[in-house]
């Protein structure tokens, strides 16, 4: 059964590795900012710089990705290869770790892996951070499972920093995803502070090195978290991401509960604080996933945690008593069964046919105009928008990259306006050609937050400058007057 499970996992990774696009907006940004770095431009250029291409990801985000184009090459498989192994990795990994305890309870962990990666598609398997953060809670599990209770385990206490700070340094907020299984092991131990020093001076290193590179520019990174903080987001958007913590609440208190009657529970100060950490850690992911866009992103890497709790649980129930096991089979049975319908939907979004076209004409179009620059730009309609995110393979060959909308959705959003700078490239024609969904009026889309994506001044000015010189089937082509 695990293996199935692990081979429609594949099979699914497999197939958004050869698809020809990307399935979601922030995804073409992290990929052509990934692939610049091998050129030396930085990650965050500063708001005050020319063009809009930052990004509020940490630079493992970047770093890793960039380390996958070298390597195999600038193609949009590339991309986002590296996210697809991570996915596959989480159950195997699951399985290794819970196996010590019999085969079955591995596998059961397997399960639980695959039909929480499942459920989560596609967000489980592109190239944003969740999957490589989901990665490192699994070894930071492994890590607590595989530690003797009194032992030192420097080396598993040093690995959980080691891991607690590349989470880090792919979200800023990653630590929630960790900690509470930092806390149970340092409590563990019989060191006294020790541990707790060990993890925190490991964990702060390992996320402050990759700042040591000089196209991780600290400052423009932290410059983003300023307007994050300052937009508070409406109650009202906290229904969504509590619905979703509710898949990964309401097992392990059901269980800790059964285990509770079977009065087998140990009531260690590590086991205690290992839970209450890990419902503290639950409620600060809701506020921080009740942010436009937020939601079961910012809930998936506490799976393992979740299925460490739910099996450690069944564990404890007495064996005469099939209750808690039973209830462990439901939940299994609940979590596969919800997963198809997210399957059917990815599998539905992945528009073969169109993509290929698509592609095909960005192809074209590059091949018709030898020696002239061009990026992608929004049009009016957000049912096209799609479209814009095949911008990839114009910077994967060679075009510029200045003006990326998905980030100036983000920073309209944030009242964080483009520069005069930016009007004068766009004045000046740095870039040939602009790209543009086919019929639309340029940038006049509103974005997923409500408001306008660009500004009238900047709108005025692009209309001012460039002409629609010819329609294909996907895009108009707006080049320079001059």
């Amino acid at each position: 059964m695990g293996a199935l499970c692990f081979l429609d996992v594949a099979g699914m990774g497999l197939a958004y590795l050869m698809y020809p696009g990307y399935l979601d907006h922030g995804e073409p940004s992290l990929a052509m900012i990934s692939w610049r770095l091998l050129d030396g431009f930085p990650a965050y250029p500063g708001f005050d710089d020319p063009g809009r291409i930052s990004n509020v990801y940490g630079p493992l985000t970047f770093l890793l990705h960039a380390i996958s184009f070298y390597f195999a090459g600038p193609f949009v498989a590339t991309g986002k290869a590296l996210s697809i192994v991570a996915a596959l990795l989480i159950p195997v990994l699951m399985f290794m770790d819970h196996r010590r305890h019999g085969f079955s309870v591995g596998a059961v962990a397997m399960i639980f892996g695959t039909a929480f990666v499942l459920f989560t598609l596609p967000i489980s398997i592109l190239n944003r951070p969740d999957s490589f953060i989901a990665l490192l809670a699994v070894i930071t599990v492994w890590a607590k499972n595989a530690s003797l209770p009194g032992r030192p385990e420097w080396g598993k206490t040093i690995l959980i920093g080691v891991c607690g700070g590349l989470a880090v340094g792919f979200k800023i907020h990653a630590g929630i995803f960790l900690a509470p299984v930092a806390l149970f092991h340092c409590l563990d131990r019989e060191n006294g502070l020790r541990p707790f020093f060990a993890v925190g001076a490991v964990g702060i290193f390992v996320a402050l090195l990759p700042f040591a590179l000089p196209v991780f520019p600290l400052a423009d990174y932290l410059s983003w978290f300023g307007p994050l903080l300052g937009k508070q987001a409406p109650v009202n958007s906290y229904g969504k991401p509590f619905r979703y913590a509710l898949l990964y609440l309401v097992p392990v208190l059901l269980l800790f509960a059964l285990s509770r009657k079977q009065e087998t529970v140990p009531s260690r100060l590590a086991e205690r604080a290992y839970l209450g950490a890990y419902l503290v850690c639950l409620g600060a992911a809701i506020y921080v996933g009740s942010k436009p866009g937020g939601g079961i992103r910012y809930m998936f890497p506490f799976m393992p945690m979740t299925v460490d709790f739910i099996l450690g649980h069944g564990r404890r129930v007495e064996k005469r008593s099939r209750l808690a096991w039973s209830a462990i089979g439901v939940f299994m049975a609940i979590m596969l069964a919800i997963s198809l319908p997210t399957q059917k939907r990815f599998q539905r979004t992945l528009h073969w046919d169109e993509a290929q076209q698509v592609s095909r004409e960005v192809r074209q179009i590059m091949a018709a105009y030898p020696g002239k620059t061009m990026e992608m730009g929004l049009g009016e309609n957000d049912i096209n928008y799609w479209r814009t995110y095949f911008k990839t393979l114009l910077v994967l060959n060679g075009n510029p990259y200045s003006l990326d909308s998905a980030v100036v959705m983000e920073t309209s959003y944030l009242k964080i306006p483009l520069t005069n700078a930016d009007l004068e490239m766009i004045r000046r024609c740095a870039t040939d050609i602009w790209l543009i969904p086919k019929g639309e009026r340029p940038f006049e889309m509103i974005g997923y937050y409500g408001v306008p994506v660009y500004d009238g001044a900047f709108k005025k000015v692009f209309v001012d400058s460039y002409t629609k010189s010819r329609s294909l089937k996907f895009f108009d082509i707006w080049a320079c007057k001059k």
